[in-house]
């Protein structure tokens, strides 16, 4: 009788952290007013939670700070690359209005689109400056 040794599979944790930062982008990309339109009762929903202009800027701001804490957390060396961080995020913001522009909203850009995308940029850089503070202060007080 051979003796194999079973091999086990062993999955790094952090691929499942980086499954769900792809969730979360994708969550961020969805053009709601398109996905409203093909479902009555998300759309319901999404007015009535979104109706408000300072609600609107609120879902943008938070999304983004959500996504930059993540990616931020997965990827830490983006902490000492603050202009590819934040040319990272200016594509996603722009393919995040140009997504909606295309989807449902068929028109050209307006200001209200690059007022959405100074949200998300705001909210991605405020987040950075955050972390970014947070760890010089955890260096300097280990010292």
């Amino acid at each position: 009788m051979l003796n194999h040794k079973h091999r086990q599979l062993k999955i790094n944790p952090r691929y499942g952290w980086i499954a769900a930062l792809f969730l979360l982008i994708g969550l961020a990309m969805t053009p709601y007013g398109w996905v409203a339109a093909w479902w009555p009762g998300l759309g319901f929903v999404i007015d009535t939670l979104f109706s408000a202009e300072w609600a609107h800027v609120v879902g943008h701001a938070g999304l983004f700070a959500l996504l930059a804490a993540a990616v931020l957390t997965l990827f830490p060396r983006l902490q000492r690359h603050p202009t590819l961080f934040l040319i990272i995020f200016a594509f996603l913001a722009l393919l995040q209005e140009g997504l909606q522009l295309v989807t449902f909203k068929h028109r050209p850009v307006v200001a209200e689109d690059l007022f959405d995308w100074a949200v998300d940029m705001a909210a991605v850089t405020a987040v950075y400056l955050i972390v970014r503070y947070s760890q010089k202060k955890k260096v300097s007080t280990t010292d």
